[in-house]
């Protein structure tokens, strides 16, 4: 499909259609049709904005989620704990460097979420541990000797 070539008009600048001799805006007569630059602009992006493929791993994990909730609930709960702050991280990461004007390739985002992912595992690790040292402490001082 072909489209008609937009012009414009000399005196005024409104778009006009190529056959026309005089302008349908100011009326002034035709005679040097001058064809209109259209510049394509880059829509704005909102500062809260994010990507389809962010989209496409939230419903993903929302929808693992819900089935592993039914198959088994303890598994659900570990893997909300563990997944949300590494995507949440990984997002944070993301916006930052886009931000800052660099371009985000498919490498930064998998080494996000890796590292979002073991940052968070470790944190889990740490407070487990700590739980136990905790439950040995009160069981070893809280019986009489």
């Amino acid at each position: 499909m072909n489209k008609p070539v937009e012009t414009s008009c000399p005196e005024c600048g409104a778009h006009v259609q190529p056959t026309a001799s005089q302008c349908w805006l100011c009326g002034s007569r035709l005679e040097k049709i001058v064809p209109a630059v259209l510049v394509p602009t880059a829509p704005e992006r909102s500062p809260y904005s994010f990507s389809l493929m962010t989209l496409f791993i939230v419903v993903t994990l929302v929808a693992l989620t819900a089935g592993l909730a039914v198959i088994a609930p303890g598994l659900a709960v570990l893997l909300v704990v563990i997944a949300v702050p590494a995507l949440i991280g990984a997002s944070i990461r993301t916006h930052r460097m886009q931000a800052a004007g660099r371009q985000v390739t498919w490498s930064d985002r998998i080494v996000g979420a890796i590292t979002g992912t073991a940052v968070t595992l470790g944190a889990l690790y740490f407070i487990v541990l700590a739980g136990v040292a905790a439950l040995f402490l009160i069981c070893a001082y809280s019986f009489p000797r």
